[in-house]
C-alpha cells in the first residue's frame, strides 16, 4: 500500500465512508428489529419469552462483534495507508465527509445494543436463579418430608 496515490487514498476514504453509512443503517434496522422481537416475546409465556431473549441476546452479541471489528479499521489512518502523507490526506478527507459524525452515531447505537444485551442477560440470569431457588426449596421440602416420615415411622 505504500505506492498509493492521493486519489487512491480518497477512493478508499469514500469506500470507508459508505461503509460507515451502511453500518449506521444496519444498526438502525437491528435496533428496530430487536424492539419488535422484544415486544413479540413479551406477549408469550415466560419459558418461551426467555428462549426468545436468549436468541435475541445471541443476535445482538454477533452484531456487536461484526460492527466493532469492521469499523475498527477506520480508526487508524496510518495503519490503513502505511504512509504519513497519505494518512493525512485520508484523515482530512474523512473529516470533510464528516465521517466522525457517522462513527459517533455507530458508537452510540452500539452502546444501545450493549445495554439491551446486558438487560436481556440479566433477565435470563434472574430466571435461572428463580429456577435454582425453586429447585432448592423443593429439595428442602423433600428432605423435610423424608425426615418427618422417618421420625413418625
Amino acid at each position: 500500500m505504500s505506492s498509493w496515490f492521493p486519489n487512491t487514498a480518497l477512493e478508499f476514504a469514500n469506500a470507508q465512508f459508505l461503509e460507515l453509512r451502511y453500518y449506521d443503517n444496519a444498526l438502525n434496522n437491528a435496533i428496530d428489529k430487536t424492539y419488535d422481537e422484544l415486544e413479540e416475546a413479551n406477549m408469550t409465556s415466560k419459558a418461551t419469552r426467555l428462549e426468545s431473549y436468549r436468541q435475541i441476546r445471541g443476535n445482538l452479541m454477533e452484531l456487536m462483534a461484526d460492527v466493532s471489528s469492521l469499523t475498527s479499521n477506520i480508526n487508524n489512518a496510518l495503519q490503513v495507508t502505511e504512509d504519513i502523507f497519505y494518512a493525512r490526506i485520508y484523515t482530512r478527507y474523512l473529516s470533510l465527509l464528516r465521517a466522525s459524525v457517522w462513527k459517533d452515531n455507530i458508537e452510540n447505537k452500539i452502546h444501545v445494543i450493549q445495554r439491551s444485551y446486558t438487560l436481556l442477560n440479566e433477565e435470563v440470569s434472574m430466571y435461572r436463579f428463580e429456577l435454582l431457588g425453586l429447585f432448592a426449596m423443593g429439595l428442602l421440602g423433600l428432605i423435610l418430608l423424608t425426615n418427618l416420615y422417618i421420625a413418625f415411622k
